[in-house]
């Protein structure tokens, strides 16, 4: 495997435009989102502030049941917000995680972070602090060997022969990977 400590910058490129495409997904679900949509724009941004700024008080509460809940978190925010638990918690997951993700893309503007790490250890993403699971390197390769061409040209030429030895290595970005270095 190449090793990508000589490619991190361009990963952190990779990173940052795949960070911004889930950032407009999240910003989509959020529209679309009825608890949200009917909200006026100010109550938006109270709702977005206030959630950003109670986050501890948030996660401590999530996972209580929908009464308390609404008890503890009643203090905080209007009741009509929280006649739907469900709705409220993905309004605000959603707020948050969108606030995490430019977050990272600011904290690489400042050159604050700067390295890709893949953890084989987790099944998931833990995008803003640039930590990425097997799925989404599948995808960061995908996406860097379809943008450089020299990077194809030195895995063609380090690697004449590559076999796929395992069914879960027949995922479609490893085929689209495969395609793209035919």
């Amino acid at each position: 495997m190449i090793n990508n400590k000589l490619y991190q910058s361009k990963l952190v490129e990779i990173h940052t435009e795949y960070l911004k495409e889930k950032i407009s997904e999240n910003e989509n679900k959020l529209k679309n989102l009825d608890l949200y949509s009917n909200l006026e724009l100010d109550e938006k941004l109270l709702f977005e502030k206030k959630i950003l700024n109670e986050k501890e008080n948030y996660y401590d509460a999530k996972k209580l049941k929908a009464k308390d809940f609404r008890e503890k978190m009643s203090s905080i925010f209007d009741t009509s917000l929280l006649a739907n638990i469900g709705n409220f918690k993905s309004m605000a997951n959603t707020i948050i995680r969108i606030k995490k993700l430019q977050g990272s893309i600011e904290k690489i503007n400042r050159n604050e972070l700067k390295k890709v790490e893949y953890t084989p250890l987790f099944n998931s993403d833990v995008l803003h602090k640039m930590k990425i699971s097997h799925d989404t390197l599948l995808e960061y390769g995908y996406r860097m060997i379809k943008k450089f061409d020299l990077l194809k040209q030195i895995i063609i030429d380090k690697y004449p022969y590559i076999f796929i030895d395992e069914y879960q290595d027949t995922d479609k970005k490893v085929i689209k990977i495969m395609n793209l270095l035919d």
